[in-house]
This record gives structure tokens, C-alpha cells and sequence, in this order.
């Protein structure tokens, strides 16, 4: 037969409370530098013509795939797509 061991101890934190403060000031510097780059324009080269280039975020772009069909649905452009997938 097995018996439960029971301990006098508390339980401790995972983490110290120094340390959870810390990590909690480093998740947020991390959010605002990428949300900083939200805002940083790229110029991209057109993927059909190479002789234009276009000026992209990650939510906007200057292309008109992005002015004239997509802006109006809320939809992003395959230049934007790609934008966010670099940045991750």
C-alpha cells in the first residue's frame, strides 16, 4: 500500500515576485516595439513589375490592389502579407 507524503512546507511561487515584475516590464517593452513596427513603411518591389515600387506596413500599402479593392473590405495585400510574415 502506498502512502501520500505530506509536507509542512508552504508552497512557493514559481517565480519570485522580483522576477515575475520583471518579466511583466520585459512582455510589455516587447508589445510596444512590435507595435512600433506597425507604423515603420517598407518599400517593396512590385512582385508582376519590378520597375515599380510600393510603400508598405503592416496596415497599409500604396499599391492599387490595396487603394482600389482591399482597404474598402478590410482586407490586406500579398505585399502586406508578406510584411507580416517577416516580422514575426
Amino acid at each position: 500500500m502506498v502512502k501520500a507524503i505530506r509536507s509542512k512546507h508552504k508552497a512557493r511561487p514559481i517565480l519570485s515576485k522580483r522576477v515575475a515584475k520583471k518579466l511583466v516590464s520585459l512582455i510589455k517593452a516587447h508589445l510596444k516595439a512590435k507595435q512600433a513596427l506597425k507604423c515603420i513603411p517598407v518599400a517593396m518591389k512590385s512582385f508582376s513589375d519590378p520597375t515599380k515600387t510600393y510603400w508598405v506596413t503592416t496596415t497599409s500599402c500604396t499599391c492599387p490592389d490595396y487603394k482600389f479593392r482591399r482597404r474598402a473590405k478590410g482586407q490586406s495585400c500579398k505585399h502586406m502579407r508578406k510584411i507580416n510574415i517577416s516580422k514575426e
